[in-house]
């Protein structure tokens, strides 16, 4: 499975774009939609440069997805867990009751384990974490469950 152009826009709006390069506030140099490889040292890159740095960025998302879950996921499904990996990370997401419930198929208890990760007492960032949070668990259920066999 692939990510589908539902699940980069999602990540796009809660990333948002840097076409300059800045630091993340934790000594980090990033650019784009959160890109912090090599090409992060460039003072600035172009919107198509952004966008083709997050579709290679990507690549380890969808790794992280495919060596973590064996439940099966409906496109929505996956396209919700890509945001979550990419803003969480791998390892957080291996460690997650997240994953758990979703190798379980308990598919009813996942939008409420992606919303269990914002904390409210974080002022700068809560309202949009957890605005991200809720329209990840809405894409994740808005095909429904797997279909059987």
């Amino acid at each position: 499975m692939k990510i589908s152009k539902d699940g980069v826009e999602l990540i796009k709006r809660f990333e948002g774009c840097f076409l300059h390069c800045y630091d993340d506030g934790k000594g980090v140099r990033t650019i784009g939609y959160g890109h912090t490889g090599p090409k992060a040292s460039l003072p600035f890159i172009t919107q198509e440069m952004a966008d083709q740095l997050l579709l290679e960025d990507l690549a380890w998302v969808e790794l992280v997805l495919v060596n973590n879950v064996a439940a099966p996921l409906t496109q929505s499904m996956y396209d919700a867990l890509c945001s979550f990996v990419f803003w969480a990370g791998g390892t957080n997401f291996r460690n997650s009751t997240l994953r758990k419930v979703l190798n379980a198929q308990e598919y009813e208890k996942a939008p409420g384990e992606l919303c269990r990760w914002y904390n409210p007492k974080e002022q700068q960032l809560h309202l949009g974490l957890l605005r991200r949070r809720v329209a990840e668990a809405e894409l994740f259920l808005r095909d429904g469950w797997p279909k059987e066999g």
